[in-house]
């Protein structure tokens, strides 16, 4: 077995691995609408509701979780409009949004190391951990932050059955060349779970900014369009996600970190001890409030 692939085998398992993207248990129907919901500036509270109701399953679910503990409300919420009105919209979508995208992140990916459930938090702490980053910096893109904290590692459920045949060589690369677990990637097979997880949103006609979160999530200096700042949370949260042992996997430590950006918002030590604190407090409950199946 050569230790990489050629640029014909590259051409070959990329075509083969996006023939394979039929078969995957995709983003469901409802999310398209949740994101287009959310793209428009116009929405409002009953449009939002119209969507949640339309999915008896999906509505139970939101309003089992908007009674639970972690969200701790002092009265009774039956409805979904109710849950708006209390909880806003934002954070009723963003809940909709992560259940409804649950059924394909929240599976064991072993290529990566992943038990079952585990991308899934990982995803869902980076999406917490961009959150807090925009709002403790009173961003104007709050809204968006979560969506591209959640999806921003679909390349990880395409590149993952192939690692396995690879895995000892790229991590000879990482540790004997000390590179970056995806730069590794790229030498082994031409490109990396951020290439595919790039193209994954395209074939699941996700905006942009999905395709830039999962594109450019390792290095967000080099997203040059609106979406950069994002980037840069996602960048940020999904370091912290792994401080938080959120999905470690194999991979999980080693990528390269922009400290740089960590600066740019003043994340000192102080700040990022406070952030992991409060990802890990936050995810672990909200994941536990959870039925995800």
């Amino acid at each position: 077995m050569s230790d990489h692939l050629s640029e014909e085998e590259s051409k070959a398992l990329w075509q083969k691995i996006m023939s394979e993207v039929g078969t995957l248990p995709s983003l469901p129907e409802i999310v398209s609408k949740l994101i287009k919901e959310l793209e428009n500036k116009d929405t409002n509270p009953e449009a939002l509701e119209k969507i949640i109701i339309n999915d008896s399953s999906l509505s139970a679910k939101v309003l089992r979780i908007a009674n639970s503990a972690y969200y701790g409300q002092s009265r009774q919420i039956d409805t979904i409009s109710k849950a708006i009105v209390l909880m806003g919209m934002n954070t009723i979508r963003n809940l909709a949004l992560t259940l409804a995208s649950s059924n394909a992140l929240n599976r064991s990916f072993d290529g990566y190391g992943l038990e079952k459930g585990q991308l899934f938090t990982h995803s869902l702490a980076t999406a917490v951990g961009a959150g807090f980053i925009a709002r403790n910096i009173k961003s104007d893109d709050q809204e968006k932050v979560f969506l591209a904290g959640l999806l921003h590692d679909i390349g990880k459920i395409l590149l993952s059955p192939y690692l396995k045949k690879y895995i000892e060589v790229i991590k000879k690369i990482v540790f004997d060349e000390d590179k970056p677990f995806n730069k590794a990637e790229k030498e082994v097979f031409g490109f990396n779970h951020c290439d595919l997880g790039a193209e994954l949103a395209i074939r699941w006609e996700l905006p942009q900014l999905i395709v830039d979160s999962n594109k450019y999530h390792h290095d967000p200096s080099e997203c040059k369009n609106e979406n950069s700042k994002i980037i840069e949370y996602v960048h940020i949260a999904d370091h912290i996600s792994y401080l938080s042992k959120f999905g470690l996997g194999i991979d999980g430590n080693n990528y390269k970190i922009l400290f740089e950006t960590f600066e740019k918002y003043k994340i000192d030590d102080e700040r990022k001890a406070k952030l992991i604190e409060n990802v890990t407090k936050d995810t672990n409950e909200l994941f536990k409030s959870m039925v995800v199946v």
